[in-house]
């Protein structure tokens, strides 16, 4: 049975929405409406320390089970890390695309587990600042989570009208791979890209444009594209190969023969994606080599001759 104990009540500064009580039995942190944080003595409950930082009201916050830390979510996206001994703010993470609803540190470490209106559920490592992984599933916001005492498991509840388990695996967890698989799905999930919007009917009407997906090996391959256009640039400033009558030799030989390794597969997304200088640059050097050719013995016919192979 628990009864209120007497003088233990105090006016807060404004709405308190989220309070957590610290491991070591020092301090309350209260959530307020005002987008503050307000941290009290437990045994006193007078004033200890006022955390500013968020825009809009603080909706989530919990303290690391050594009280080194405090974790705030707000309606502003962001979870701010707290130092419990000064107050001072360690990093503001931009954590979701909606409102940050419930923020949880995993028992006796310092990651923390974040769940938001975006439907997604994130865990984070608060010693590096990084975002471990990032898990989906949930249809709507999702506005409850708790943990099990050993971490094994974590629980959302949304309004999806869902709960749904998290299970800690067992296979180690490598953070280069995880951001490699993010980009992946991003590049995958990108939609056709369409400069005009057609009109439909009549003679105005617009013929589709070619469906472009980005991928992992055309962002490389115009990178490397890129590479060979600054290379070759900076070798015909030098006069590199120009002297010299060997066409192979000359700046615009190579950047000719890279663009021949290109694929059916990604030529198109790779020069779309160059930026305007470089794709000015990569006409230059064609036209150079195409004039450098015809102006060579026999150069009609070598010409024709490389039409055929590209």
């Amino acid at each position: 049975q628990f009864e209120e104990v007497p003088d233990k009540a105090i006016e807060l500064p404004d709405e308190g929405l989220a309070v957590a009580y610290s491991s070591n039995g020092k301090w309350v942190a209260v959530g307020l409406l005002n987008h503050t944080v307000q941290m009290y003595f437990a045994d006193t409950l007078k004033f200890y320390l006022s955390l500013y930082g968020h825009r809009l009201p603080v909706m989530a916050i919990d303290i690391t089970t050594d009280s080194q830390m405090v974790a705030s979510g707000s309606a502003d996206k962001n979870v701010r890390l707290w130092s419990t001994q000064f107050g001072n703010c360690h990093r503001s993470l931009r954590a979701h695309d909606d409102s940050v609803m419930q923020v949880r540190f995993l028992p006796g470490t310092h990651y923390l587990a974040t769940a938001g209106r975006d439907r997604e559920l994130k865990l984070w490592d608060c010693d590096s600042y990084e975002l471990i992984t990032v898990l989906k599933g949930h249809a709507s916001e999702i506005l409850a989570l708790a943990l099990a005492q050993d971490a094994a498991f974590i629980v959302t509840a949304s309004s999806d009208r869902q709960m749904r388990f998290w299970r800690r695996g067992q296979e180690q967890l490598f953070l280069s791979e995880e951001r490699a698989k993010e980009m992946e799905e991003q590049f995958e999930q990108e939609v056709e890209r369409e400069d005009v919007s057609g009109a439909t009917g009549g003679p105005t009407e617009v013929v589709a444009l070619r469906p472009s997906r980005r991928t992992i090996e055309s962002v490389r391959t115009t990178e490397r594209l890129i590479e060979v256009l600054d290379e070759a640039a900076a070798a015909e400033n030098e006069g590199v190969g120009s002297a010299s009558g060997d066409l192979s030799q000359h700046p615009c030989a190579r950047v000719v023969d890279y663009v021949n390794t290109l694929t059916a597969s990604n030529i198109y997304e790779v020069l779309l994606a160059l930026p305007f200088s470089h794709a000015l640059r990569l006409l230059n050097f064609i036209c150079s080599f195409f004039e450098a050719v015809s102006a060579l013995p026999g150069g009609k016919g070598d010409i024709k001759g490389l039409e055929g192979s590209t």
